[in-house]
């Protein structure tokens, strides 16, 4: 008998273990809208995307918990770029006549503008309080970030080349910069207020992301992308 129950209960957790595996790899579609929907963001249960079957760019959400879709934005402009962490949801909007970078929070249903300066501001990313751009203030494309928690803004690269598609993840912040020549990645630490090159490779690295203390790119090293 022990050593029947012994293989029933090594049948029960494969066929769970099994189970798990299975539901893992389950793709799900999130939505299937006839227009186009791009630029995705996921933080949690809850997705974020741009969407153009109204005629222009809004931001929409899906919550995976709830099975419940959600138009964030219905402004007649075009709205690009969304990003979200937690509660906190920001992309790009081109309401003033350029892009500027505006925060929607649904814990308490507002809208707040983070950057309106004259020039635009696009591909925004948020991490906790901080949310960070690519700002062409200067004439060319640099990073800045706006803390929440401090109200305050602050340039992190403002080199006289280019700096674009930032991410952020506590206190680092990475980008792609061509100060070399050629596409390389960066990344600026808050917490010890210092920038160093994460990879200078002679090809270029571009699209960079970041999670805690891991870095990923898309990388033309050996010739394709």
């Amino acid at each position: 008998m022990k050593k029947s129950s012994s293989i029933s209960a090594a049948i029960l957790v494969l066929i769970l273990m099994a189970k798990l595996v299975i539901s893992v790899a389950i793709e799900k579609p999130i939505c299937t809208d006839l227009n186009d929907q791009r630029y995705p963001a996921i933080s949690g249960d809850r997705i974020v995307w741009t969407d153009v079957r109204d005629g222009k760019w809004n931001i929409y959400m899906f919550n995976l918990n709830t099975g419940k879709k959600t138009r964030i934005t219905s402004v007649p402009n075009n709205q690009r770029y969304p990003a979200i962490s937690g509660n906190r949801i920001v992309w790009a909007h081109v309401r003033n006549g350029n892009w500027d970078i505006y925060m929607y929070d649904l814990a308490t249903g507002t809208e707040t503008p983070i950057s309106t300066d004259p020039s635009f501001q696009r591909h925004p990313a948020i991490s906790g309080d901080r949310i960070v751009w690519e700002d062409y203030r200067n004439g060319n494309a640099d990073i800045y970030l706006y803390d929440l928690s401090t109200h305050k803004e602050i340039p992190i690269c403002t080199d006289p080349n280019y700096q674009e598609d930032p991410a952020i993840s506590g206190n680092r912040i990475i980008w792609m910069d061509v100060r070399n020549g050629n596409w390389d990645i960066y990344m600026y630490d808050l917490a010890t207020g210092t920038e160093r090159p994460i990879c200078t490779d002679p090809s270029s690295q571009r699209y960079p992301g970041i999670s805690g203390d891991r870095i990923v790119w898309a990388d033309d090293s050996r010739g394709t992308w």
